[in-house]
């Protein structure tokens, strides 16, 4: 549900306002989005996996003490960043060269708060395995842009960074309305108290700034270099890789509390976690891959229209690069819920900065084109990494898995590339390669959620 609303948000922006408006709509969703998370340094991930441990042990009125303290401390330093980063919007808005609006710096400290609490409110429900609460929090946000985009198509003089605003806007109200239903906050402890998070705290903020770089950065880089209409053609096809990443990215969050659960159960269990997990991620990775090497030029015309042309080709070059996800999402979020968690920050540092660099060369010789590749080689080198490091610590992880997910991928694009070569409509192509995944991957969803296959059992009582 979430994967559809804010698929379908981004879609529904990006049709109403075209390659320009889209990028627009994007780089005010960068400046709350990265700003937010390194206010939270962190702070959700390390909650999802406290109140895990906490909630095993039955602590449940300690918890909701700790949660309220770190929440006040994180509204203070979001509050003052927010007024900080609010009065210097014109300056990033000309970095990024695109124009805004006065507006969006006027109600920037607001929704920069709600951004917050948001994720903050995300973690705690994440952690304790009540995901209901956490897919209406984040399908709210979304729901509300595609009416907005829809009042902005009937002829409505709304400003595209009001979709922005209302996106965090409505998140956080909802958030909030759903803690204090569950009554999942109380008075607030001493700061001591929550030291238990704050030792989690680095090796959370290095995954979630992973996840910053992995996902903005490569925009940042592009309005920097080529402009708004750049921003939101190459946008347009992370909609595309995010879209398909999305449902792997949301079980590697569920993985943070669930490892360290399964890791008090023995190593047997922890093998068996990484294999299901790992194999599902392969074949997820695998089919996506190849639907969009079969169809990529169908799917951009299908979902945003014929106005963003030059985002086929970018989509092509970036398919590879789920291939490398199906390996470093499963293990950095395996490794970030073990007592090994400290090495995150290591294998993350290692390779933030080549990927950077990567971007700036790349992006600047051959533009969007440029940037996808960089991407692509990014993603295979934080992989690589993951595989020696894994190797190294000898950790039950297994790479085999993703042996016959990748296998059944080369047939499937065989089969689909043959139906191409014969005449065949790209859709028709991805279909039927479709078809063969459809057997393998049924079976591997089905094992996923069967029984107890995550060591996810238990909720916090009202």
């Amino acid at each position: 549900m979430t994967l559809a609303a804010s698929s379908l948000a981004g879609i529904a922006v990006a049709r109403n306002g075209g390659p320009s408006g889209y990028g627009v709509f994007v780089a005010a969703n960068m400046l709350v989005f990265v700003p937010a998370v390194l206010c939270s340094f962190g702070l959700p991930l390390a909650l999802a996996k406290h109140a895990a441990a906490e909630e095993e042990l039955g602590r449940h009125e300690a918890l909701r003490h700790s949660q309220t303290t770190a929440l006040i401390c994180l509204l203070a330093i979001t509050l003052l960043a927010g007024l900080a980063i609010g009065l210097n919007l014109p300056r990033l808005e000309a970095h990024l060269n695109v124009s805004i609006g006065p507006g969006f710096a006027l109600a920037f400290p607001c929704v920069i708060l709600c951004a917050v609490i948001s994720d903050f409110a995300q973690g705690i429900y994440t952690g304790l395995l009540r995901l209901r609460p956490a897919i209406v929090i984040a399908v709210s946000g979304p729901v509300v842009v595609i009416i907005y985009s829809l009042s902005r198509s009937a002829g409505a003089a709304l400003p595209i960074w009001g979709a922005v605003a209302l996106l965090y806007v409505t998140c956080g109200v909802v958030a909030c309305c759903c803690l204090l239903r569950d009554r999942l906050l109380g008075t607030p402890s001493a700061l001591r108290e929550i030291k238990p998070i704050l030792n989690d705290l680095l090796p959370a903020a290095s995954f979630t700034f992973f996840t910053i770089f992995s996902v903005w950065s490569d925009r940042w880089i592009v309005g920097t270099q080529l402009g708004e209409m750049a921003i939101g053609s190459y946008a347009a096809a992370v909609v595309v890789i995010q879209a398909a990443l999305r449902v792997p990215k949301h079980i590697a969050y569920l993985l943070v509390p669930a490892s360290a659960r399964v890791a008090l159960r023995g190593p047997e269990r922890s093998k068996s976690l990484n294999k299901t997990t790992i194999s599902l991620f392969g074949l997820f990775a695998s089919l996506i891959t190849v639907i969009i090497m079969l169809a990529s030029g169908s799917i951009v015309r299908l979902l945003f229209g014929p106005g963003f042309l030059p985002t086929g080709p970018v989509l092509l070059i970036m398919a590879p690069g789920l291939l490398a996800s199906a390996v470093s999402i499963p293990f950095v979020s395996v490794l970030t819920g073990s007592t090994k968690n400290r090495l995150v920050t290591y294998l993350l540092a290692l390779t933030i900065l080549p990927r950077i660099l990567l971007l700036l060369f790349f992006t600047k010789w051959w533009g969007l084109q440029g940037t996808a590749l960089a991407t692509v080689i990014s993603d295979s080198i934080l992989a690589l990494c993951c595989i020696l490091l894994a190797r190294k610590l000898r950790i039950g992880f297994p790479l085999d898995a993703l042996g016959q997910p990748l296998l059944i991928g080369m047939i499937a694009y065989g089969v689909g590339f043959a139906a191409l070569l014969l005449g065949a409509p790209e859709l028709v192509a991805a279909s039927l390669a479709v078809l063969i995944f459809a057997r393998r991957l049924w079976k591997s969803v089905r094992a996923a959620y069967a029984g107890d296959s995550l060591g996810m059992t238990g909720t916090m009582p009202e």
